[in-house]
């Protein structure tokens, strides 16, 4: 399991099917610039999904996806269920694991 001890957070809204999502960035204090850690604030599947991709779109245009996966990082001490996407740009491999949380547990007998 990933351990992650964060020392910041930045916050980021992004219009997603026509919806503000709201996205707190966790900087880790213990990471490379290829590892971000990012909460998606929403309560609905669908859109936590989209706002996954919109978020990786707008910070890295570039992107190719190489792998999605369901993990499970310890996130300040905190277990957090989260959306493992790793993914290339500008010929760096860049691992982006989503908190989905929110929107995950939420509609686990759903799945």
């Amino acid at each position: 399991m990933e351990q992650i001890k964060s020392t910041a957070k930045v916050q980021t809204t992004l219009k997603v099917f026509g919806t503000s999502v709201l996205f707190i960035e966790y900087c880790a204090d213990n990471s490379a610039l290829n590892k971000n850690v990012v909460k998606v604030c929403v309560s609905d599947n669908e859109l936590g999904i989209a706002a996954e991709y919109a978020w990786i779109k707008n910070k890295y245009p570039d992107y190719k996806l190489l792998k999605q996966s369901i993990s499970v990082i310890s996130l300040d001490g905190n277990i957090v269920n989260s959306d493992l996407l790793e993914i290339i740009t500008k010929g760096v491999t860049v691992k982006v694991y989503f908190d989905i949380s929110q929107f995950f547990e939420t509609n686990l007998c759903s799945l």
